[in-house]
């Protein structure tokens, strides 16, 4: 690749020793016509002094750390809060669990529930399990959504621990859900180093997740195992 030369004046070195650039700067000095090149699509460039130069202001990928209050190295805090979604019991409702912000905000008021719609705080239901999950049994489930710095795209693999070649480990869980007997849920995957929301263990129900196991039959086994929980990993790209 290019070598280029940069001044000082183009350098800021983060915590991480990064240098940050912005685009324009970056691609003037390395000879490239931004507009029509495809180096736009790539979220850096790496100089052949072997230096990797991040373009400032790329990344964007943007997602839900499930059971954390953080985000992981080179990602950015969005906003931290806790995990709503359609009380168990119900037989219909939205099936999604949202991240909900510490800090709400409301517009107009009509006094009174109208029992429409609802959304309920989220739990841990893990008593039965004898991994780490445990000793979070009905407390309140936190959330933290993330944006990367560097990525681009995101997604959530299940039923493994790892990513595929050229894409980068977010975090690495297990898979959660609701109870096949309750209402309907979203897959997620929590954080395998889970903590407990602030607001403590009360056993108040909700939106209720347990973790998520392979049954054989219709699912071959091998590959997968009969009853064990399965794990899931956030991988970005």
């Amino acid at each position: 690749m290019r070598r280029a030369e940069f001044i000082a004046d183009d350098i800021n070195i983060d915590d991480s020793d990064v240098f940050h650039f912005t685009a324009e700067r970056v691609l003037y000095k390395l000879g490239f016509d931004y507009q029509h090149n495809q180096i736009w699509k790539y979220a850096h460039v790496c100089l052949s002094i072997s230096i990797c130069f991040t373009v400032k202001g790329y990344g964007g990928a943007v997602y839900t750390r499930w059971g954390k209050t953080g985000c992981p190295f080179k990602t950015q805090l969005v906003y931290k809060g806790i995990a709503g979604g359609t009380h168990y019991s119900h037989k219909a409702g939205p099936a999604n669990i949202l991240c909900l912000p510490d800090n709400p905000e409301y517009g107009n008021h009509t006094p009174g529930f109208q029992s429409q719609g609802a959304i309920y705080g989220t739990e841990y239901e893990t008593k039965q399990h004898s991994i780490s999950f445990k000793h979070l049994h009905n407390h309140d489930v936190p959330c933290a959504v993330c944006r990367s710095t560097t990525k681009t795209s995101v997604i959530m693999v299940p039923a493994k621990m790892s990513c595929f070649p050229g894409w980068h480990v977010e975090y690495t869980g297990y898979l959660m859900g609701g109870h096949y007997n309750y209402a309907a849920s979203e897959y997620l995957c929590v954080d395998g180093d889970a903590e407990k929301d602030r607001s403590g263990h009360e056993n108040k129900n909700g939106q209720l997740l347990y973790l998520v196991e392979g049954v054989c039959g219709s699912l071959p086994c091998p590959p997968y195992k009969n009853y064990w929980e399965l794990r899931c990993t956030v991988c970005s790209k």
